[in-house]
């Protein structure tokens, strides 16, 4: 059986990155990797996909 899309907001995105509306604004823009949000009214992610861009961000930091 398939498990539920998990989605989050914007809120709770900007609490796992750690960072402002301003720098998610530019990491949107200027990194073609980063998820895209699924929803615009209000901004939703997929909540696997963000963990994963995270997990390879921070795999690719501790090998820089």
């Amino acid at each position: 059986m398939l498990e539920p899309i998990e989605k989050i907001e914007q809120k709770e995105l900007l609490v796992m990155l750690g960072k402002g509306r301003t720098a998610l604004y530019h990491l949107r823009n200027k990194d073609a990797t980063f998820p895209k949000p699924i929803d615009h009214q209000p901004l939703r992610w997929i909540k696997s996909h963000v963990m994963a861009w995270i997990d390879s961000h921070n795999r690719a930091a501790t090998h820089s």
